[in-house]
């Protein structure tokens, strides 16, 4: 079976994080094709299943390295230690781009992956998104 994950917080540093990437190797050690899409603030270290993430601006001054995707921290619902932002702290223009950003990388790699399952995490926003895919 192939599942899709989408999460918009990284898999290292979250314990959202650490159980979705848990529970992405144990289904692929079974024999299940996996891929996750997640909020990160670096490209993911190597893993036994496929990644496309999301690449955020940790820190407002840091240069990086890594190419972002979104030009601010990754938002939470309440504080988190790696990140300074909220959704509420959004403003209209970043969550226009938080959106789009998303959606088009769930798009891109719904066409190319092809889920049987798709699993959102910490839905909100995400879970609306590929409502869209069916």
């Amino acid at each position: 079976m192939r599942i899709l994950f989408i999460s918009h917080i990284p898999l290292i540093g979250t314990g959202s994080g650490t159980y979705l990437s848990a529970l992405a190797t144990h289904l692929q050690n079974a024999g299940h094709d996996i891929c996750v899409i997640s909020g990160e603030y670096e490209k993911p270290l190597n893993r036994s299943f496929k990644t496309s993430p999301v690449i955020f601006k940790e820190k407002e001054d840091a240069a990086f390295s890594t190419k972002v995707d979104l030009p601010f921290n990754v938002p939470c619902f309440m504080a988190h230690y790696r990140s300074n932002k909220t959704f509420a702290q959004l403003t209209g223009s970043e969550l226009e781009m938080y959106v789009s950003v998303f959606d088009k990388k769930i798009r891109g790699v719904i066409d190319q992956f092809k889920p049987d399952i798709i699993n959102v995490m910490h839905g909100w926003i995400l879970g609306d998104l590929i409502a869209k895919y069916n």
